[in-house]
């Protein structure tokens, strides 16, 4: 090294120690991700407009995450997913009229009120593992107590369909702007995700061969025929848009307000503690598949590459045929031998 070179590094000012919390020392991959996911994780979590308690979450998922990329736990990917992720969960957590909780401070009501959110249940499950996770690592006591983070079975994994009769309630309650959703996942059985990619030029109005081409998990593409119902209204509502805008406007969120309006004024549905009827957008996407085995016109290789499937067994675990099947044999079974069941076994 010369003589000057020397000279100009002994005169540098030093630089400022690396800090232990690296979210603010390299940019994810998305900012837009990030907005989508909080809109608080695209701003500089210094500025002084953002809470102490903001602030303080947003530095130690910062750090969490880059310690889980740095032993080889997580994907470049994954560390994006996750840190937007948890940015979102201090707010999900947050009881409404009160500040975002910090992370010592995070207790059982939180946990439960996250338990009892309008999420669907194997999402509900997942939220509940990365925030235990985040807060064992952070020595949070609350992460030791296991009953209270345990999902009942029932809760997590549930397979429902709707009946004829919910599913002609659930439709005839939705406005005609409600209906463009909840009628691609019930007579198109679309994905939630789906629908939102769904663009007016995926549309082929032309009849009697109305499809739709849709992009599925993996960006796979497939199509989809149209049926009559939807047909009709997306013809109507897609009348004044470009080609390039969306068939549903709107967010994740939007879809499922939009089916819990709907699910609320058809009044035949369960109500949850949280004021929102007990069906999920994949419960449509289920019974899409149900009737449409049951109608007897498609069979299960149809059906699954109708929807995107790459097996038929998850074809058969979705309409749950095996277990309505072998719930009517064991009926007629008992019928057929003249058992009397039990006065509490109805």
């Amino acid at each position: 090294m010369a003589c000057g070179e020397l000279i100009s590094t002994a005169l540098a000012p030093p630089q400022a120690p690396r800090s232990p919390f690296p979210s603010e020392r390299r940019a994810p991959a998305s900012s837009t991700y990030r907005e989508t996911i909080n809109p608080l994780a695209s701003r500089d979590i210094s500025e002084d407009h953002v809470p102490d308690r903001v602030r303080g979450w947003a530095e130690r998922v910062g750090a969490y995450v880059e310690e889980r990329e740095e032993c080889g736990e997580w994907s470049e990917t994954s560390v994006v997913t996750y840190r937007g992720y948890l940015l979102g969960l201090q707010e999900k957590i947050r009881p409404p009229g009160c500040r975002p909780p910090s992370w010592e401070e995070v207790g059982a009501e939180h946990v439960r009120r996250l338990r009892e959110s309008p999420l669907a249940p194997n999402t509900i499950g997942l939220s509940l593992v990365t925030l235990r996770g985040f807060l064992r690592w952070l020595n949070n006591p609350i992460a030791d107590d296991a009953r209270l983070w345990r999902l009942q079975r029932t809760d997590l994994g549930r397979r429902r369909w709707l009946t004829r009769a919910q599913a002609i309630a659930l439709w005839n309650a939705a406005t005609e702007k409600e209906r463009v959703p909840i009628g691609l996942m019930l007579f198109a059985g679309l994905r939630r995700i789906e629908v939102l990619r769904l663009r007016v030029r995926d549309c082929d109005f032309t009849l009697p061969s109305a499809t739709l081409r849709v992009c599925g998990k993996g960006r796979k593409w497939r199509t989809v025929p149209l049926n009559g119902v939807v047909w009709a209204r997306l013809r109507g509502s897609t009348a004044d848009q470009g080609p390039n805008d969306q068939v549903f406007p709107g967010t994740k969120n939007a879809v499922d307000r939009a089916l819990y309006a709907a699910g609320r004024r058809a009044g035949c549905f369960a109500i949850r503690p949280n004021g929102n009827p007990d069906v999920s957008n994949h419960d449509l996407r289920r019974t899409y598949i149900r009737l449409t085995l049951e109608t007897g016109k498609a069979d299960l290789w149809d059906v699954a590459e109708l929807v995107g499937h790459q097996s038929v067994e998850m074809t058969v675990r979705y309409a749950g045929l095996n277990r309505t099947k072998a719930t009517e044999a064991s009926r007629a079974l008992e019928a057929e031998l003249g058992i009397a069941l039990p006065p509490n076994c109805t």
